[in-house]
């Protein structure tokens, strides 16, 4: 991928130098010097209390598989946080498939595909909140064009979540047909990658599964809901060390923004992006500029020392290496050609 490392250096830095050239230094300094940072404990607290949701989703998808303690999988999501930030190992799901699989006795693969299935719930309940906030904010004359983006964006995602949909239902329930379509394929293939790659399709597809039953149901969204209102909070409560307070539909739509932003930056290798997100939709709101990025840059070391604070401390406790994770992944992402961004998402 180093072509996409070279296209997001080169798109990083533009995005630094127009972010840049708005600002007055200076006044950035004296507010961050002056923030009132008493809020930033209890910013470390959502963080963290935000990720719980997430690892209870997650516990519920894998349900009719294995019953996993909610303790592994919270610590496989805080070491594939800490994996994310560390250049060499930015591969999050496959960190967390690789942690919980390694613990648990459960095939990569199968894991692997119920965090398709997490991110899809994940990625209409976002959908969900896209189309509230397109349905209640009245969008000023200034922002009309963002709506606009928003909508066609929105459309388009869908669609996308849609055919994924069908695909994994197609591969769930013509399990044996598409098995024997993939043999058909693989034969190409030598012999033992043939097996190899049949083997893991077999347990990628075992893995396509979902809980059955009201009560479990509306625990994932509920679960997938609460992760998504404690990231529209997190700008929310840092405001309050700056004296700025909006309403709260502001709030979901600077998640609904920011949440896309960053989703398309990050397939293009862009840093940055949250920061200069947070600068422009905060500025349609009126706050300046310096002000802004105050907020954006402490929200990222807030949520950089949360992982920080929590991913050493898990992979200390599940004994981990970093030398044989690399050498697992590596080995499963060139039997397999799946890329990251395949299971990438919010």
């Amino acid at each position: 991928m180093r072509w996409r490392w070279m296209l997001g250096v080169i798109l990083s830095a533009g995005v630094l130098f127009l972010l840049v050239r708005q600002l007055d230094i200076n006044q950035l300094l004296t507010i961050l010097w002056t923030a009132d940072y008493r809020y930033l404990l209890p910013l470390v607290g959502l963080i963290a209390l935000g990720e719980c949701w997430s690892a209870l989703k997650w516990q519920q998808i894998l349900s009719p598989l294995k019953r996993i303690a909610f303790r592994r999988l919270y610590t496989a999501f805080m070491i594939g946080h800490l994996a994310h930030v560390l250049p060499v190992l930015r591969i999050s799901p496959f960190i967390r498939a690789y942690v919980v699989g390694k613990k648990e006795g459960m095939p990569m693969s199968t894991l692997l595909a119920t965090i398709v299935v997490d991110r899809l719930i994940d990625g209409l309940t976002f959908l969900g909140f896209l189309a509230l906030v397109l349905l209640l904010l009245d969008f000023p004359p200034h922002m009309v064009r963002v709506e606009q983006l928003l909508r066609g964006g929105g459309g388009v995602v869908l669609l996308l979540y849609l055919a994924l949909i069908g695909v994994l239902v197609g591969l769930r329930f013509r399990a044996e047909r598409t098995l024997a379509f993939f043999r058909t394929l693989f034969t190409l293939l030598p012999g033992h990658l043939c097996e190899r790659l049949m083997a893991l399709s077999a347990t990628f597809i075992a893995g396509i599964t979902l809980p059955r039953g009201k009560i479990r149901w509306t625990a994932i969204v509920g679960y997938a809901v609460l992760h998504k209102l404690f990231a529209a909070s997190h700008l929310y409560i840092i405001g309050l060390a700056y004296g700025i307070t909006l309403s709260p539909l502001a709030y979901l739509f600077f998640m609904v923004f920011l949440g896309s932003l960053t989703r398309i930056a990050g397939s293009l290798g862009i840093v940055g992006s949250f920061e200069a997100g947070t600068v422009l939709a905060l500025g349609w709101y009126g706050v300046p500029a310096e002000t802004a990025l105050s907020m954006a840059l402490v929200v990222r070391i807030a949520s950089l020392g949360t992982v920080v604070l929590l991913g050493v401390p898990s992979y200390w406790i599940e004994e981990l290496g970093w030398s044989e994770m690399r050498t697992e992944m590596t080995g499963h992402l060139a039997a397999t050609s799946i890329d990251e961004t395949a299971v990438e998402g919010n």
